[in-house]
């Protein structure tokens, strides 16, 4: 767990150590990095890093969970006083951020990232406003989506965002909005096993 800082002092430093990391993490793997090297590098003692998180992952969760309520704020933002569409937003929002988005979808981190992400999806209830069904669908449906929008940035970074943040959103709303079968799901996979034999 990382600590819920309220003093403007220890949050300052919480970031600090928060992007330390996310810069050795350019170098090394979350592996390779050990919590004293991380305390060296940002020049504090060791019981600092305890005051502010338990584990070096959690410095990880901190700086995922940081991102997603920042970006989640900018688009309730832009919805709310109609500025723009939010899809752009959220592409916009990780573009300007593609070294720190490199290090968090790596295969050593990409776990915690996307666990990060999910709790906050879920715990985000404005998210299931459009989506119908009981709770429990609707939790489903805003996960699912969630998902499919952290596979879509992926694989953006993996086209090295070949794709301005404009187009990815003009893709992620007809994904949203258009049926992506001819024929409803089961149908298609009955067809594609058939296929395949």
């Amino acid at each position: 767990m990382y600590k819920q800082c309220q003093r403007e002092q220890s949050k300052v430093r919480q970031r600090m150590i928060a992007a330390t990391m996310i810069r050795m993490l350019r170098q090394k793997r979350l592996g390779d990095i050990q919590i004293s090297d991380l305390c060296r590098e940002a020049q504090i003692p060791r019981k600092t890093f305890y005051r502010y998180f338990d584990t070096k992952e959690d410095v990880i969760v901190y700086v995922s969970e940081t991102c997603i309520q920042e970006v989640f704020q900018k688009v309730f933002d832009t919805r709310r006083n109609m500025l723009a569409v939010s899809e752009d937003v959220l592409f916009r929002y990780w573009k300007q951020r593609a070294p720190l988005l490199e290090v968090l979808l790596r295969e050593d981190t990409a776990g915690t990232f996307v666990a990060a992400y999910m709790r906050q999806v879920l715990e985000m209830r404005a998210c299931f406003e459009y989506l119908s069904g009981t709770m429990d669908q609707r939790a489903a449906a805003a996960v699912f989506v969630g998902g499919g929008f952290l596979s879509l940035l992926s694989y953006w970074r993996h086209n090295e965002f070949e794709q301005s943040p404009d187009e990815m959103a003009l893709i992620l709303r007809d994904l949203l909005r258009k049926p992506i079968f001819n024929t409803d799901y089961f149908t298609y996979i009955s067809q594609l096993e058939y296929k395949l034999k």
